[in-house]
């Protein structure tokens, strides 16, 4: 009797379990159908990041919440701790991701202008300033959107912004990383292709909603709702997924690196987990390791020119002033 109890219990466990997260996916994706909610979302991931990689080092808490606080805690906290706790996280992730990004994006940004009125004006002499300008924050962007979600997981783990900042601890946590820096660029490439889509649709809508755009306002304010809703439930899956991703990632690669450069982590909580260690294998000389990890970041960097790339098709395809710095794959996760 007990024991054919324990499978029902271990079930409704579950099955809570997967509810719970589900309604956590739905109202975070109406939060993210404005600013102030995205920053709410993006505070959530940054903990949902910590606590993913506390889980991995055996260090495993409570999964946080969007809205409710801590169990066990007061009242107010418990009812409004988790909402408080993400709008803090999200600033201070913000302030990260803009310290990171709007070197390159400002740029790219003003290059577009640059480009717009000088074919304009026909200033020929001067077409070549556009151009320059959005290569070399290109050639910016690629390093910056290799490390970028290592710098998060860095910052969340460690729970200050300031800490995605050390560019010497992220660069050794990617150089430990191995194969799973790609994978990770990768998937991100492949997850943003969506948000491409979602850019560039409205040009091809007469195709699709008949007699467009010569339809009654309700219609386009309802496809306007509909594209933006769209965009938020990407915005918030692709997030899940690929800042999970992230988290996996730094949680086996910041201890090894640690373990290879004790004096340049010390403080940290990566430092104090343990490594596993493996017996070296004769075949493979340290040279030999190296040169491996050349290639994972070569073919990180080769993935991470995808999303700048895509963004840039989509501004050809359908021009938005602010959707260089707001991308939500490395800004805010709404799409305006």
């Amino acid at each position: 009797m007990t024991g054919a109890a324990l499978p029902r219990t271990g079930t409704r466990s579950r099955a809570g379990g997967a509810l719970a997260g589900a309604l956590r996916l739905v109202l975070a994706v109406l939060l993210a159908l404005g600013p102030v909610g995205s920053v709410v979302v993006l505070g959530w991931l940054r903990r949902r990041m910590a606590a993913t990689v506390a889980r991995a080092w055996g260090q495993g808490g409570p999964a946080p919440g969007l809205v409710l606080g801590t169990p066990g805690t007061g009242r107010l906290s418990r009812a409004l701790g988790g909402l408080a706790a993400n709008l803090s996280a999200g600033a201070g992730a913000l302030a990260l991701l803009a310290a990171l990004t709007l070197p390159f994006t400002l740029p790219m940004a003003g290059a577009w202008w640059a480009g717009w009125v000088n074919s304009f004006a026909k200033g020929y002499e001067d077409a070549a300033i556009g151009p320059a300008t959005f290569l070399a924050a290109w050639a910016l962007a690629v390093p910056v959107l290799v490390l970028l979600p290592l710098a998060l997981a860095h910052a969340a783990v460690e729970g200050r912004w300031t800490a995605g900042l050390h560019v010497p601890r992220v660069w050794s946590a990617a150089r430990a990383a191995g194969w799973r820096l790609p994978t990770l660029h990768i998937a991100t490439a492949i997850l943003a292709l969506p948000f491409l889509v979602l850019q560039a649709l409205p040009v091809f809508l007469h195709f699709v909603v008949p007699g467009y755009p010569d339809v009654p306002p309700e219609v386009i304010s309802d496809l306007r709702l509909a594209l933006s809703l769209a965009g938020a439930v990407w915005s918030v899956v692709a997030l899940v997924l690929l800042r999970g991703a992230a988290a996996r990632t730094y949680a086996v690669a910041a201890p090894r690196a640690a373990a290879r450069d004790p004096a340049l982590w010390q403080g940290t909580r990566a430092a104090a987990v343990p490594v596993p260690v493996r017996q070296s294998r004769p075949s493979v000389a340290r040279p030999s390791v190296a040169r491996l990890s050349a290639v994972w970041l070569v073919l990180s960097a080769a993935a991470a020119l995808a999303l700048p790339a895509q963004v840039l098709m989509a501004q050809f395809l359908n021009h938005g002033p602010w959707a260089w710095i707001t991308h939500p794959l490395w800004g805010l996760p709404w799409v305006p």
